[in-house]
């Protein structure tokens, strides 16, 4: 079966990051080309004619107006626009018969209105998800498997270094460590940076959960981007950097120098498969689509992570806050 799509949204993550002959799989319109389940049906942007270029370079129907999206048919609707009109158009979409919606991170940009709109698709039916793809990769997932494994034996620490604030790029990190690590228990924000918006800066601080903290560290967007994740185990060591594209692993071995002693010694190192992740995104909703196998990404865990964000942007400096 063939599934329809519309994209909502012409910028870099709709399909700017790459082309068709690219190999890595940075867009939703390359996404939908590579999984044979879907088609573009419709590409939609207030600005017209950059949805046209997008459309010629894709070879993609553009959709002229709103309203011609809202009177067709569509079995899949991404949300790709700046962060403050998503709420416009997820309203919108929850409207339309569209079965299933996939917006980028965040979902909304108030958590209060989150929960309602969430609410709102669960009492019609409908499915709504937040792309955050770093679940889907390979390696995340292989962590995972270790650690319900007890291959790596209990958590010790951890960091994440981020820019670009803590709803939006910080909650990617906060959405990943709640699929490791559980829910945070509590967090404290110690300092923040405003690189990215007056109303979303990025937050210094700790996130507690119940047999681990991980320190929350910042860099400044105006600068560079950052995006890494080091989490230090009993028996061994996960090490994203370059924005979670390369990963380092190593395992506690006695150490080459020091009788007596052990060191985390590097036993592998690469490229991980994140550049090719939102592809995993779409082969999961077509086999959702198929046959209602579960999503890794839900609609309940967008909504805990953004509320998570929220505290640490908006609590005072210094003062430990219990997760609600």
């Amino acid at each position: 079966m063939t599934y329809s799509v519309v994209v909502i949204g012409a910028g870099n993550i709709a399909g700017g990051y790459d082309t068709p002959a690219s190999k890595q799989i940075l867009t939703h319109l390359h996404a939908i080309q590579a999984e044979p389940r879907f088609e573009c049906g419709a590409l939609f942007d207030l600005d017209t004619e950059r949805a046209r270029r997008m459309g010629a370079v894709w070879d993609v129907p553009v959709a002229a107006t709103l309203d011609e999206v809202m009177g067709r048919s569509f079995d899949v609707a991404v949300i790709a626009v700046p962060d403050p009109h998503h709420a416009t158009y997820l309203e919108h979409m929850l409207r339309h018969d569209t079965g299933l919606v996939l917006c980028e991170k965040p979902l909304t940009q108030d958590i209060a209105q989150a929960r309602s709109i969430a609410g709102g698709y669960k009492a019609a039916g409908k499915t709504l998800m937040v792309n955050y793809q770093r679940r889907f990769e390979q390696s995340v997932r292989q962590l995972r498997s270790e650690m319900v494994s007890g291959a790596l034996g209990k958590p010790l620490s951890g960091a994440v270094w981020y820019s670009k604030g803590i709803r939006h790029n910080g909650s990617h990190a906060i959405d990943l460590l709640r699929f490791l690590f559980g829910e945070v228990q509590a967090g404290i924000a110690r300092r923040k940076t405003f690189d990215f918006t007056e109303v979303d800066p990025s937050v210094a601080g700790t996130v507690r959960f119940n047999d681990v903290d991980i320190e929350l560290l910042v860099g400044d967007e105006r600068l560079f981007s950052i995006f890494e994740i080091d989490l230090l185990f009993e028996k061994g060591r996960y090490r994203y950097s370059q924005s979670g594209m390369q990963l380092e692993r190593f395992e506690v071995r006695p150490d080459p120098v020091f009788p007596g002693y052990f060191e985390q010694l590097p036993v592998g190192s690469g490229p991980t498969a994140l550049s090719t992740a939102l592809g995993d995104v779409y082969t999961a909703i077509g086999d959702f689509l198929d046959t209602g196998a579960p999503l890794p990404a839900t609609i309940d865990d967008a909504v805990a992570t953004q509320a998570i964000c929220e505290s640490l942007a908006s609590q005072p400096l210094d003062i430990w806050i219990p997760a609600d």
